[in-house]
């Protein structure tokens, strides 16, 4: 049995358009291992504060929540609900571009469910 998952490697932006910003990596070497892992993506716009975008159980991700102009900083691990997470890769940066400028749209309500071992709802409100 695995003790925890390996450290995705190769980890960079793969594109950046007008569309979003793409990151991609290579997966854990020890995935086969496991039956739940997915890798954590996490943002920042400092390169210290960050927090989970997304998970996803592929290897790369198109962020398409990018505003122009702003620095954007990734990085992604992998995790397993019953063998824990393995170390965060270092993280790339690169500058949104257009078409989405800011202080313009994006603004409302939204809501979303994860379910990972349990029931939790997340709310959030932008008056961008």
């Amino acid at each position: 049995t695995p003790s925890t998952p390996d450290t995705p490697t190769s980890f960079a932006i793969t594109s950046i358009d007008a569309t979003g910003m793409t990151v991609g990596w290579t997966g854990s070497t020890n995935a086969g291992s496991f039956t739940d892992l997915t890798y954590q993506i996490e943002r920042s716009t400092n390169g210290t504060d960050f927090t989970l975008l997304t998970y996803i159980t592929g290897t790369s991700y198109k962020d398409t929540t990018t505003v122009n102009g702003v620095t954007y900083y990734y990085r992604v691990y992998a995790s397993s609900a019953e063998f824990g997470e393995s170390a965060v890769t270092d993280a790339d940066s690169g500058v949104a571009q257009g078409p989405r400028e800011p202080g313009t749209g994006g603004g409302g309500l939204s809501m979303a469910c994860m379910v990972l071992g349990g029931f939790g709802f997340g709310f959030d409100y932008n008056d961008d």
